[in-house]
């Protein structure tokens, strides 16, 4: 397997895409310092998965990108790829060539490729674990990495170990396994807390189940008598239905009839419309022909009238036509005289223009004399003015250096007034906003104030939840105690009842005949006596065999008897006592207690006597002293200490020995009674913790609740704070601008104060310029001007009279041309006007004719057309006639039409009166119907129940008043019961399964932990020996190899804790021929590189690297040390391909193939390569 290619896009100097392809033994990469060398290192560190920006030489993961250069653009990612020749299936994939790709983007996004295929990090390194190629394995040395190797801290030197000794798949399972196995631990810690609450639940919810239970069964007894309610209301209404569907039947029938009537009369009523609709066609078509006849007779009458005014307009033309012949002839008979008078006209005409011609002529003469005279004046002024003009002007420039400075003081003037209103103004705005300042300083205070009262009045509230939460836990941690009591209380009862039942401590005889004569009524005394609670330990160690005696019928004695003899069984028997009268007196002693006082006997079934005569006393002596006094009395008195000796006064003493461990049969009993007292009494308590915590979680959802609303009131109030900082912000700076704005007005006015000063000064200086100027020069200059004007002005006036009458001349001429040419024109004009005459004298000689031809034809026709309008005029008169019977016929129908309408009308009404009848009765059969289905869905609803399906009989013995009171009674039993958890049956199922299923958890966890520390045993074992078996082989090479290089001397491997080699810490110690040294780092640098060197190839003995990276570590070594460094990667190049960056000569000889790295352009690097033979 050997490194085949390596590709390069955009990685850090290497601004073009750039490929190397390497071949087996020496690959050597020479170049300047800076030209982008190591880099080629950093790329293959970084396409095998390196996460370390700075091993990389680098701050941050993109700085791997290529930055840009001044004439090159930065890129926006980078790519580097490498192609592995796998013939040896060293790593773990089938293919023979691998390629594994890396590209990272400028906003951080990876890309990992393995043969083109998308992948994850983890796959690019799992694919070189224990391969020797991984990103920090031995396959990559550079000169850094000589001190970091002897010097470093445990953990890097390890790994090299590690790798070389193919461990690290399982230093990593390892480490998967105690992340598995803490991940176990901490869910087990969890999975216990949780247990633990959930027995507490399922204990807190076995007490809240029988109390819903008993809730449900009230509840389902209330909810029967609401649908008895319901189904008595519900046949109610059913009843109710009848009566109304039969007036809805009835309204339908009247419906009907009415129905029929109307029919009637609305087919009489149309027979009558189409009679109507055909006299009405009738009278409309006589009406048509009537109009026709007068639209006819409007015709005749119009063309009449048109006819009549054509006639008259036609002979007003020919009466025009000849008056206008006669107006034509005198016209032309005067014509020829006015033609001759133009002609003469004309010719007079043109004689005076010739004469005004020769007249301007003269005065045009004279004229241009006059002007040249003018001229000469023009220019002796014109000198004199200039020099005029120079005085002035350099007076003038004076003054208006004068008016300009006065202008400038003026507007400087002007401008301090502005800029002293502009500075009051400001100054009363900055004044202005100081004061809002203050106001909003003092808004934002009270706002914090209210904010900070908020927060404590917030916190205060925390702490109160806090404190409630707390309360309700102590509450709940109360409830589960009572409950484990009460548990406890019911096993002791249990372990009681249980003895009681085996007839513990009873005697063999009792026993035998209570199991065998258990039918009949036989009893023992203990059963049937109740003692005084502070005397029950000493009557029952006293009186224990007397307690035990059975008590049984007299006529069972005998077979009692013979039971006992036959099982050869001894018992103490009581026969029962029938006889009531109890006569006998106690008697009293003087410090003795008789025993009949502390006794109470359940039923007068034994011999009043029985337990006579037995006193208590308090001690020995008393009893003796008794004894003593009372021996010769004639009763047996028998006295008992409280130690429970009985003395009797007959010399007698009786001691028991009763064994502690065991109850007697009057302390069971009286510890079941308290039992029962206390169970009872804890169930009670515990009711009324219930209640407390029912009552603390109100009280907690109230103050969340407050929470929630301080919460709010926090957030509107920092709302509104905000709101004032940002307008105290705003204001502070508008402040501020008035401040800088007066600041600067101020300033302003300085600077303009002292231009002011300059002016006034500029002014002084023009006064003094304005006084040096001689005013004699300018009064004779003036004088000689004003001489040369008046000669100038009077010859004006000269030329000006002739220039006016060469004006008149010349518009006198221009007037006689104009009538010379309106003469002309004026005679071509009579000439057009008498031929015109000519033609329309011609025209209206033939129209004459026409017009009287067509009056005559227009007089006809009109003739005609009276004749036609007096016939229209009588045939109209005639359908008027014929029409009026029409019409009566039409009106007649139209009366009965209207009487049928209003009958119509009234059925109608009749109809609508039963149809809203109807419509109520229907409305109401609706709303019961509804009401019904309402009532029975509602039923069925909330209480699962049909009422359709019911018979109206059940419900008919039924009283609802009874019901109520019994519902309102069950009511009162439910809301006794206080509140009630109604999920706790569901919830107690529930957790009760969550417990079974955690408790199943927990098992498997436990099971799961067992087996990850047997799986990190098992790997920690075999690690450590696969460790220590390497470790052994690189010991031996290390001295081997050290030898070699150093000619001698001795380089040796330890680890300083044996019993624990995976984490013992390794020592390094290297010893040249002829020294002995006792630090390495005594060691020089040539040495120090040896000896690392000597170390890597001491691991590549027991697990050479496909290939090797050495990256100028040969820089500290002399020529000859160089010479054996050489030796020795000669001798692993066989195995192994070696890729050296370099600057030392004698490598650079020694290598097969050489890569240049040069940096042509400023920050971009290229190669050359060469193979050398």
């Amino acid at each position: 397997m050997k490194l085949s290619q390596l590709e390069i896009v955009g990685f850090k100097s290497f601004g073009e895409p750039i490929k190397f392809s390497f071949s087996k033994g020496l690959t050597g990469i020479v170049g300047p310092n800076g030209c982008g060398k190591s880099n080629i290192s950093d790329a293959i560190h970084w396409v095998l998965g390196e996460q370390n920006a700075r091993r990389l030489r680098g701050g941050t993961m993109r700085d791997v990108i290529f930055k840009g250069t001044r004439k090159r653009s930065a890129h926006s990612f980078t790519e580097v790829s490498i192609i592995i020749e796998n013939d040896k299936k060293i790593l773990p994939v089938e293919y023979e060539e691998v390629k594994v790709t890396r590209k990272l983007y400028a906003d951080g996004e990876s890309e990992y490729m393995i043969n083109e295929q998308s992948c994850r990090l983890k796959d690019i390194l799992n694919l070189f674990y224990d391969t020797g190629m991984g990103r920090r394995a031995y396959s990559f040395i550079e000169q850094k990495m000589i001190d970091d190797l002897l010097n470093s801290s445990d953990e890097d030197k390890r790994y090299l170990f590690e790798e070389a000794a193919g461990i690290m798949k399982y230093n990593q399972s390892q480490r998967t396994c105690e992340n598995k196995l803490n991940s176990v631990e901490n869910d087990l810690i969890r999975l216990d807390d949780i247990i633990s609450e959930v027995k507490y639940q399922v204990g807190s919810l076995r007490h809240q189940v029988g109390k819903a239970k008993r809730y449900q069964n009230l509840n389902n007894k209330i909810n029967m008598i609401k649908i008895q309610l319901g189904g008595i209301e519900f046949f109610k209404m059913h009843k109710q239905l009848a009566p109304m569907n039969e007036k809805f039947l009835d309204l339908e029938k009247k419906i009907t009839q009415n129905s029929k009537e109307f029919a009637q009369y609305e087919a009489e009523t149309t027979k009558k419309e189409q009679a109507l609709l055909t006299i009405e066609d009738k009278l409309k078509k006589e009406q048509a022909k009537q109009r026709e006849i007068e639209d006819a007779i409007n015709s005749f009458e119009k063309q009449i009238l048109l006819n009549k005014q054509q006639i008259t307009n036609n002979k007003n033309k020919l009466e025009d036509s000849h008056g206008r012949i006669k107006a034509i002839k005198l016209q032309k008979e005067s014509g020829s005289d006015v033609l001759e008078k133009e002609y003469k006209k004309l010719e007079e005409t043109k004689e005076s223009l010739t004469l005004q011609k020769e007249q301007t002529e003269k005065y045009e003469k004279k004229l241009a004399e006059i002007k040249e005279n003018v001229s000469k004046l023009y220019k002796e002024n014109d000198e004199i003015y200039h020099k005029i003009n120079e005085f002035q002007s350099k007076k003038q420039k004076i003054l208006n250096e004068k008016n300009e400075l006065e202008t400038h003081q003026r507007l400087i003037t002007e401008q301090i007034d502005r800029i002293k209103n502009k500075i009051t103004d400001y100054t009363t705005k900055y004044e202005k906003f100081c004061e809002l300042v203050k106001e909003h300083e003092e808004k934002q205070k009270q706002s914090t104030q209210s904010l900070h009262t908020l927060r404590e009045k917030k916190l205060a509230q925390e702490k109160n939840i806090e404190n409630i939460k707390a309360k309700e836990q102590k509450l709940l941690d109360e409830s589960h105690n009572i409950l484990l009591q009460i548990k406890a209380l019911e096993n002791e009862k249990q372990q009681l009842k249980e003895w009681e039942k085996n007839f513990a401590g009873y005697s063999d005889g009792t026993k035998a005949i209570l199991e065998n004569f258990g039918n009949t009524n036989i009893t023992t005394l203990a059963e049937n006596i109740s003692v005084k609670d502070e005397f029950i330990g000493l009557v029952e160690q006293a009186l224990r065999n007397i307690l035990l005696s059975a008590i049984c019928e007299e006529q069972d004695i005998r077979e009692i008897i013979s039971f006992l003899q036959e099982k050869k069984l001894t018992s103490q028997l009581i026969i029962k006592h029938t006889n009531n009268n109890k006569n006998t007196a106690i008697i009293k002693i003087e410090n003795a207690i008789p025993l009949e006082e502390i006794l109470t006997f359940k039923n007068e079934i034994v011999h009043p006597k029985l337990l006579e005569n037995y006193y208590i006393v308090e001690n020995r002596d008393i009893a003796l002293s008794l004894v003593d006094q009372y021996q010769n009395s004639d009763s047996i008195l028998n006295f008992i200490t409280k130690d429970g000796e009985i003395y009797s006064n007959r010399g007698v003493v009786t001691t028991h020995w009763i064994e502690t461990s065991s109850k007697g049969l009057l302390s069971r009993k009286a510890e079941l009674q308290n039992i029962d007292k206390n169970i009872a009494a804890l169930q009670e308590k515990h009711s009324q913790i219930t209640h407390s915590i029912e009552e603390t979680s109100s009280e907690k959802f109230e103050l969340v609740k407050k929470v929630q609303m301080l919460n709010n009131q926090l957030s509107d109030t920092s709302v509104l704070l905000e709101k004032e900082q940002k307008q105290l912000i705003n204001i502070s700076v508008q402040r501020d601008n008035f401040q800088e704005l007066v600041k600067d007005n101020k300033q302003q006015l300085a600077e303009i104060e002292t231009q002011q000063t300059e002016i006034i000064n500029g002014l002084k200086l023009v006064d003094v310029k304005l006084n040096e100027i001689p005013e004699e020069d300018e009064k004779a200059l003036q004088q000689k001007l004003e001489s040369v004007q008046a000669t100038l002005k009077t010859t004006r006036r000269e030329q000006y009279r002739y220039e006016g009458l060469v004006n008149d001349q010349k518009i006198e001429i221009t007037k006689l041309e104009k009538d010379i040419a309106y003469i002309e024109q004026n005679i071509i004009r009579i000439k057009d006007t008498a031929l015109a005459n000519e033609q329309e004298l011609e025209n209206l000689q033939n129209s004459i004719e026409p017009l009287k031809n067509e009056i005559e034809h227009l007089q006809k026709e009109t003739e005609k057309l009276e004749s036609s309008f007096m016939k229209k005029v009588d045939e109209l008169s005639t359908f008027k006639e014929n029409n009026v019977s029409i019409e009566n016929e039409f009106h007649e129908l139209r009366k009965e039409l209207d009487t049928l309408k209003m009958k119509l009308h009234e059925l109608e009404f009749k109809k609508g009166v039963f149809s809203n009848d109807k419509n109520e009765i229907e409305l109401k059969i609706q709303e019961t119907k509804l009401t019904i289905e309402h009532l029975k869905e509602d039923v069925i609803q909330h209480y699962h129940h049909d009422l359709s399906h019911d018979k109206a009989e059940d419900y008919e013995e039924l009283v609802p008043a009874e019901l109520r009171t019994n519902r309102e009674k069950q009511e009162k039993r439910l809301e006794n019961l206080g509140p009630i958890n109604l999920a706790a049956i569901n919830d107690y199922e529930t957790q009760k399964k969550r417990l079974e299923f955690l408790n199943e958890q927990r098992k498997d966890l436990v099971d799961s932990k067992t087996n990850l520390k047997e799986a990190i045993s098992q790997l920690n074992e075999t690690a450590e020996k696969m460790f220590i078996k390497t470790f052994t082989i690189i010991q031996k090479n290390f001295d081997t190899i050290y030898k070699e290089i150093f000619n001698g001397g001795k380089g040796v491997l330890k680890l300083e804790n044996q019993s624990d080699p995976l984490n013992s810490k390794i020592e390094i110690y290297s010893n040249p021929k002829g020294k002995k040294i006792t630090n390495i780092n005594l060691l020089s640098s040539g040495e120090k590189a040896l000896t690392a060197i000597a170390l890597l190839f001491s691991i590549y003995l027991v697990k050479p690297s496909p290939f090797c990276i050495l990256d100028e570590i040969d820089a500290p070594l002399d020529d000859s040390n160089v010479g054996r460094f050489l030796k020795l990667v000669n001798k692993f190049s066989t195995n192994t391909q070696f890729l050296i960056i370099t600057h030392n000569k004698r490598t650079i000889e020694a290598v097969d193939y050489l890569y240049g790295i040069t940096m042509e352009e400023e920050g971009v690097s290229k190669i050359v390569s060469v193979k050398l033979d």
